[in-house]
C-alpha cells in the first residue's frame, strides 16, 4: 500500500511540474527566444518594417504575404513609450503582446475616431502622471513584451502605398525631456 501511495504521489508531483512547465515557464522562454530574434541588430523600443512576408519568412509565427507588418520589441522598466499610428484608409490593427504570450490589448482602424492611433504604453509599476499629453494610456502586465502592427495588402500594385504608410507609426520612449 505504502508503495502504490508513493508512486501516485510521485505521479502527481510530476505532474504538477510538467504542468507548471507548459503553463507559465515555456511561454516566457518561447517570448523571449522571440523577442531577441526580432530585436537582433536594433535593439529594444525600436519600431522595425521588416520586408513582405514570403515562403522564408519566419521571423513572426505564422505570416501572411497579404499583410505588411512592423515591429516593436519593447522594454518599458524604465520609460513610457509613446505608440502613434496614422490610420489611413484599408484595414489594419495593433497588437501588443506580453513577455508570457498573452496579448493585453487590441486595436483596429475601426475602432479609431481620429484618424490615428495615439497610445501611451506603461509597465505595471510605471508611474504615468503627465506623460499621456491626450494619449490613451495602456498599462502592459509585464515590462517587455512585442508590438505588432499589421497592414492589408489588398494587391501588389499597392504594397509601395502600404509600406510607406506604414513607416509613419513611431514607437519612442518617453523621457522627463520629452514632456
Amino acid at each position: 500500500m505504502k508503495r502504490s501511495a508513493r508512486w501516485v504521489v510521485c505521479t502527481m508531483a510530476l505532474a504538477a511540474l510538467i504542468h507548471l512547465m507548459t503553463i507559465v515557464v515555456m511561454p516566457r522562454l518561447l517570448m523571449a527566444r522571440a523577442m531577441a530574434k526580432l530585436a537582433a541588430g536594433t535593439g529594444y523600443n525600436v519600431l522595425t518594417h521588416p520586408a513582405r512576408a514570403d515562403a522564408s519568412a519566419r521571423a513572426i509565427v505564422r505570416p501572411s504575404p497579404d499583410l505588411a507588418y512592423s515591429v516593436c520589441v519593447f522594454d518599458v522598466s524604465h520609460h513610457p513609450l509613446r505608440i502613434t499610428v496614422p490610420v489611413h484608409r484599408g484595414y489594419m490593427s495593433l497588437s501588443l503582446f506580453a513577455d508570457n504570450t498573452d496579448n493585453f490589448f487590441v486595436v483596429n482602424d475601426q475602432q479609431v475616431a481620429e484618424g490615428r492611433i495615439d497610445i501611451v504604453l506603461a509597465g505595471p509599476s510605471s508611474p504615468t502622471d503627465d506623460v499621456s499629453g491626450g494619449a490613451q494610456v495602456v498599462r502592459a502586465p509585464s515590462n517587455k513584451g512585442v508590438i505588432l502592427f499589421r497592414r492589408v495588402i489588398p494587391g501588389d500594385e499597392e504594397y509601395a502605398r502600404i509600406d510607406a504608410e506604414r513607416r509613419e507609426a513611431r514607437c519612442v520612449p518617453i523621457t522627463l525631456s520629452m514632456q
